[in-house]
């Protein structure tokens, strides 16, 4: 289990925010639009301000700009893959210095 990740120096960077951090959002902003008329939770962002979110079908969204109202586009069939993504990256970035692309 763990409570947060930050990530600031693998590309733009990558945060998970801490289960605090998301309630307060959820509570101020709201779930976000998805497509097909559903919603996510965010629950993370890279740094440039791009959001991660979690549907309630368990797919991760991003938003294709830094704003709470844009358009989000699937990236991960499920949290775990949106994790074994990251691990990725951070693997790439390790090896060569740049990171892939999430």
């Amino acid at each position: 289990m763990i409570d947060s990740v930050s990530l600031p120096d693998i590309g733009n960077g990558y945060f998970i925010h801490p289960p605090s951090t998301v309630t307060a959002y959820l509570d101020e902003y709201g779930a976000v639009p998805l497509k097909n008329g559903d919603h996510g939770i965010v629950f993370g962002s890279d740094g440039g301000g791009n959001l991660f979110a979690l549907a309630a079908n368990g797919t991760v969204h991003k938003s294709r700009t830094a704003s709470w109202n844009d358009e989000f586009y699937a990236v991960a069939a499920s949290l775990r893959d949106f994790l074994e993504q990251l691990h990725d990256v951070i693997d790439q970035f390790a090896a060569t210095g740049h990171p892939g692309a999430l």
